[in-house]
């Protein structure tokens, strides 16, 4: 059975990217928020509206620095990850760097999560709970407790290896097995923990 993987897109358990915000500069700046919006309706967004900038805000930088910072539909990402994703299909993500000068001799891109897919098997999956009006989501929290599945259709293995399902989760992004593959050859276990997801033709194979 062909597989998947998802990893919190909101949080790492590493405790450091709390101290840490992108902030955006220039005049033609727009808001996070707005931008956010935009996201979870699924509408694109022009990527000079981008954040630009990586700043510490805590009073010294962390004795452990982690090399991924989960925020949602934006991430910061070191050199060598940054490096693993662009080598793949990102379709409408996208990956640049980040002015760091607040951070020393680190450097960092920014990652934008923006294709979406629809695959996930509500049917099929025990990792789920009710939403609005009847509407099941994928439950983040049993999958990563590993207490629950998700299982998704043959659409997760077309187009881009980074997505989000869009309709059914605000928590987690999605990753081909072969750009999860390559992400753990960077050993980010601790940094990024991965969890396996199933995909499954239409005739459930």
């Amino acid at each position: 059975m062909k597989k998947a993987y998802a990893a919190s897109s909101i949080s790492s358990p590493l405790h450091t990217e709390e101290s840490f915000r992108l902030k955006q500069v220039g005049e033609h700046a727009v808001p996070l928020a707005q931008i956010g919006r935009a996201i979870l309706k699924g509408e694109s967004i022009d990527l000079k509206h981008l954040p630009t900038k990586l700043v510490l805000d805590a009073p010294q930088l962390p004795e452990t620095m982690t090399r991924i910072f989960p925020m949602g539909s934006f991430w910061a990402i070191a050199p060598d990850v940054a490096e693993v994703f662009s080598r793949f299909n990102l379709g409408t993500s996208h990956v640049w760097p980040l002015d760091c000068s607040d951070l020393g001799d680190y450097s960092f891109f920014g990652l934008y999560i923006g294709e979406g897919k629809s695959s996930w098997r509500p049917e099929r999956s025990t990792a789920k709970r009710p939403g609005f009006n009847g509407k099941l989501l994928i439950d983040a929290l049993s999958l990563k407790l590993g207490e629950g599945s998700v299982v998704l259709g043959p659409e997760a293995l077309e187009g881009a290896d980074l997505w989000v399902e869009q309709s059914h989760s605000t928590a987690l992004a999605f990753f081909s097995e072969d750009l999860a593959e390559a992400l753990m050859d960077l050993s980010i276990a601790d940094e990024l923990p991965l969890f396996e997801c199933s995909v499954e033709s239409d005739h459930g194979v």
